[in-house]
């Protein structure tokens, strides 16, 4: 109801209509998240492995250091530094640590990306294997 409220600057004759229009596309964003969340868990093989969520928790974190020591120093530090920091204090430290590697935010922002992606293929390919095989 908020979010309908900022949109109408003065009450509107097709105020239900707009109500309506504006809760269809709400239910369509939760059923959107909802088959995010459900592929994600079908990306990882939950279902296959038949393991408690704790022995799940650690074979993701043997499989995340495994990538991790995969990485060339470089971009193992970055990773590590950009996601080091809480929310509040999340921009503040990547803007300085853009400063310090002579580039920009935006440039930064890209890399890590790309490192996450990489780090996050080598994890699932890990942890669907068993986190046995592919990684040294």
């Amino acid at each position: 109801m908020d979010r309908v409220a900022k949109k109408l600057p003065c009450p509107n004759p097709d105020h239900i209509a707009v109500l309506l229009g504006f809760a269809r596309y709400v239910f369509l964003e939760y059923l959107r998240k909802r088959e995010d969340l459900v592929s994600e868990e079908r990306d990882w093989g939950e279902d296959t492995s038949g393991m408690d969520q704790a022995a799940t928790k650690e074979m993701r974190a043997r499989c995340l250091d495994r990538c991790l020591g995969r990485l060339g120093d470089g971009d193992r530090q970055l990773i590590l530094e950009y996601h080091e920091y809480e929310p509040g204090a999340k921009i503040k430290y990547r803007k300085a640590m853009a400063q310090a590697r002579h580039t920009t935010l935006n440039a930064l922002r890209l890399k890590a990306c790309r490192v996450k992606s990489v780090v996050t293929d080598c994890v699932k390919d890990c942890f669907q294997s068993g986190g046995m095989t592919g990684v040294q």
